[in-house]
C-alpha cells in the first residue's frame, strides 16, 4: 500500500471537498482519501497508486480541480 500527498487547486468549499473525495475514491486501487481543505492538500492510500495523469483526468471530469505532487 502506497501513500502519497498532493496539492489541490480549485478546492474552495465543502462541496468541492465532497466532489474530489468521491472522484478519487472511484479510481481502482484507491482505498483512502484524506482531504485537508484549509491547507489545500490531500493524501491518498492506494495499491497500486494511480498515475497523476489519471487522478487529474478523473478530477477534471468532476470540476475544475488539479493535483500536483508534493
Amino acid at each position: 500500500m502506497a501513500t502519497k500527498s498532493f496539492s489541490v487547486f480549485g478546492m474552495n468549499c465543502q462541496h468541492c471537498v465532497a466532489n474530489i473525495k468521491n472522484a478519487v475514491e472511484s479510481i481502482e486501487g484507491v482505498s483512502s482519501v484524506k482531504i485537508f481543505q484549509e491547507q489545500q492538500f490531500l493524501k491518498i492510500e492506494a495499491d497500486p497508486m494511480p498515475p497523476l495523469e489519471t487522478l487529474n483526468k478523473v478530477l477534471s471530469e468532476n470540476g475544475h480541480y488539479q493535483l500536483t505532487e508534493l
